[in-house]
This record gives structure tokens, C-alpha cells and sequence, in this order.
């Protein structure tokens, strides 16, 4: 017997707490369990002045029933800046929390979410500050199974958010992400 269930063997299940472990992680999965990721994401913001970017997460993933889970992360990106000074580069360390809604489809599962993030900003190398700000995140992907300890997810992410600059300006920092978590489950 496969250690993977199908959507039809899970919904035929006699309870919710006898679906196996091995469900995707993103969107939900067994009811209590929970799930550690490592992310790489490609930050495409729309202002001008900022540059793409990469940015690095790590995320817990809690399964809160076997449709529905949050996501918790702690991520950091780095973006040159040249449109705020010459050689300025602004930093974001996040904190973010993201509900997900998913269902399998074949050995992979679908999933959509919203949550959002406490953004702290710096800028270096310019004589100008950026106050903290709340990102709103909306997100969509799929995980992918690869091995039986784990799941690739790939995921496309819109951020809204804007910082306050010492300036009185604001600074617009919405931003398009393509993310790949890799999921170790337990």
C-alpha cells in the first residue's frame, strides 16, 4: 500500500485524524501536524527606484484541519536602491503568517492563501531611513511530492505595502515574487 493517499481514499476515511502524514503540507494536510521550509523567492517590485531581488525565508507550516493550514515565516530580502541614492541598498526582515486553503490534485496539491507581514526596512548607504511597515500577501502554488520526506512547493506571491522615509515621502514597495520552499516533513 502506498504511503500516499489519494483525495478519494482521504475523504473516505473514517475520521479526519486517520489521513496519512504524507499529505502536502501547503493548504493543509493531517489535522495537528506541522511542517519546516526553506524558501528562495525572486522579488519583482514595482517601483522603479528598487531593483528585483532575491530573498530567503524559513517557514513553519500548521496543519489546522486537512484543507486548511498558516504558514509562519521569518524572511529577508535584499534590493539595490539606486532610485532613493547612488549605491543605497534597502534591506526587509519580515515576519509574516499566511492562511492557506488546498486540495490535492493526482500526487501534487493546489493552494491559495492570504495573511500578513510585519516588514522591518533599512536603507544603507543613503541619508535616508524607512519606518516599518504591514505587507498584505496574497499567494498561490502547488506542492509538489519529491521525495517521501519532503516537498517541493513553487508559489507566486503579490505583496502591497508602503514605507514611510525620513524624506515624508512614501515609498512604494509592492512587489510580485515567484517562491520555491522546499518542505521537510516529520
Amino acid at each position: 500500500m502506498s504511503s500516499r493517499r489519494g483525495f478519494r481514499e482521504a475523504a473516505a476515511a473514517p475520521s479526519a485524524y486517520s489521513v496519512t502524514a504524507t499529505l502536502l503540507a501547503a493548504g493543509g494536510g493531517e489535522p495537528r501536524t506541522g511542517y519546516i521550509g526553506a524558501g528562495l523567492q525572486g522579488v519583482f517590485p514595482s517601483n522603479a527606484g528598487l531593483s528585483s531581488g532575491l530573498g530567503l525565508d524559513v517557514n513553519y507550516t500548521a496543519n489546522l484541519a486537512e484543507s486548511f493550514s498558516v504558514e509562519l515565516s521569518l524572511a529577508h530580502a535584499s534590493l539595490d536602491a539606486g532610485g532613493i541614492g547612488p549605491g543605497a541598498e534597502f534591506k526587509i526582515l519580515g515576519l509574516g503568517a499566511v492562511a492557506q486553503f488546498g486540495k490535492p490534485f493526482g500526487a501534487a496539491r493546489w493552494y491559495a492563501g492570504a495573511g500578513l507581514a510585519y516588514w522591518m526596512n533599512d536603507i544603507s548607504g543613503a541619508a535616508v531611513t524607512a519606518d516599518d511597515s504591514v505587507a498584505f500577501t496574497v499567494a498561490a502554488g502547488a506542492d509538489l511530492p519529491v521525495v517521501t520526506t519532503g516537498d517541493l512547493c513553487i508559489e507566486l506571491r503579490y505583496l502591497l505595502s508602503d514605507a514611510d522615509l525620513s524624506t515624508g515621502s512614501t515609498l512604494d514597495l509592492d512587489s510580485f515574487g515567484v517562491r520555491v520552499n522546499y518542505v521537510f516533513k516529520y
